[in-house]
């Protein structure tokens, strides 16, 4: 069983760790410069392109570095060490951070994501003989998408807890009195507190956009302390569950069979063309 190798286990928590962080960035940075900093959903979405396109140019980069030194344990380390630190300062954006302060964390976060996708691939089918290579090429696939999912639902629900909390503070305290329709209403569309009609709640449509921006804030903050605590754990990981492995292709006993008895076609051609 392949499962059995201590590296193979640690090559596949750092991918299921990598595709919770991977897919939740994409997902809720977007959301978080929308909802927190209010941003058109067009200028929020834009703020991925340079993390995407940073992420890219790493990707081929740390592709070469392997290919060239044979080594991949540096670029994961590396790697998940930019990702952590680009996470955690994320943690620390407010609405008073500037528009370089915002793409900075962005190139940090891209780079560091992208030095992760290759040399991880590498490391996992290092670990594994020729036979399983495709097996554990899919199993990676499977674990990205499931951590993934698993990201998505957690944070969405710590994110909907912190909304529901703050709004059943404020209402407890005389804030403002929210329906449950109206909670509903705006945890599934939170855009709809800039267009604020009910006569009953029109005159502290004010304290609820104040109330609501703060909680976001606290919210997606608590996600980018998860996402950042978690590409810790990768780092722990990969420094002292996986090894560097020099990699090599492994004949199997059929194509060395095949290449001795080329040689020895090509030696007796030669030992006949001297005669």
């Amino acid at each position: 069983m392949i499962f059995k190798s201590r590296m193979v286990l640690a090559t596949t928590a750092i991918t299921f760790l990598s595709g919770w962080n991977f897919l939740v960035q994409i997902y809720f940075i977007p959301s978080f410069y929308q909802l927190a900093f209010g941003y058109t959903p067009t200028r929020a979405a834009s703020m991925l392109l340079p993390i995407i396109l940073v992420q890219t140019a790493s990707s081929t980069l740390s592709g070469l570095v392997v290919s060239w030194r044979g080594r991949y344990r540096e670029s994961l380390i590396f790697g998940y060490i930019l990702w952590s630190i680009g996470l955690g300062l994320h943690c620390s954006l407010t609405p008073s951070s500037n528009l370089a302060t915002q793409l900075g964390y962005g190139f940090l976060l891209g780079f560091g994501t992208g030095q992760y996708f290759q040399p991880s691939l590498i490391a996992m089918q290092a670990a594994v003989t020729k036979e399983h290579m495709a097996v554990i090429t899919g199993v990676r696939s499977y674990l990205r998408c499931l951590g993934g999912t698993f990201g998505l639902a957690i944070t969405g629900s710590i994110l909907n807890r912190i909304l529901l909390n703050a709004f059943h503070y404020a209402s407890k305290h005389g804030l403002a009195a929210l329906s449950s329709e109206q909670i509903k209403q705006i945890l599934r569309n939170p855009t709809s507190l800039a267009s604020i009609t009910d006569s009953k709640i029109l005159d502290k449509a004010d304290v609820i956009k104040s109330l609501t921006l703060e909680a976001y804030f606290e919210g997606f903050r608590r996600v980018f302390y998860l996402s950042t605590a978690l590409g810790i754990v990768s780092i722990v990981v990969t420094i002292f569950f996986i090894p560097q492995i020099e990699l090599k292709i492994e004949k199997s006993q059929k194509e060395k069979e095949l290449e001795s008895s080329v040689s020895s076609s090509v030696v007796s051609i030669s030992k006949a063309s001297s005669f």
